[in-house]
């Protein structure tokens, strides 16, 4: 078995390089950052718990994918919690749940509407020490 620590400190910060536009390229970047707490248990199995913002945007397409609105980016956040499940004294599986709320205005200075975008996200992480 893993010899865990009580409780550990996470942080983490992630930058997203976006290309945009059409005939000349624009680099654009979104970002997320976190950070959180992971408590250990006397099993192979752990819990986090996170919190944290997001730096993006919001862009809206009509039918055929074309780009009719795009917001300026902006401050969100997040919520998660999370497993870690030692499967040996190397490797680790770490299923966990988010939840994202971001909210922008999008329009021309006349006529902006306020569009607010929540998800919940699932993932899953694998993990190897050395």
């Amino acid at each position: 078995m893993v010899n865990r620590i009580p409780c550990a400190i996470l942080l983490g910060l992630t930058l997203i390089p976006l290309m945009t536009g059409s005939s000349s390229a624009e680099q654009r970047w979104n970002a997320e950052f976190r950070g959180g707490a992971a408590f250990a248990t006397h099993l192979p199995l752990s819990y986090s718990l996170r919190v944290g913002g997001t730096f993006n945007h919001i862009e809206i397409e009509n039918e055929d994918g074309e780009l009719v609105a795009d917001s300026d980016h902006g401050i969100g956040w997040e919520i998660g919690a999370g497993l870690v499940y030692d499967l040996n004294d190397r490797w680790q599986i770490s299923p966990g749940i988010r939840y994202r709320a971001l909210s922008r205005e999008i329009g021309e200075e006349d006529a902006k509407v306020s569009v607010d975008l929540g998800y919940v996200a699932a993932e899953v992480g694998i993990a190897i020490s050395f």
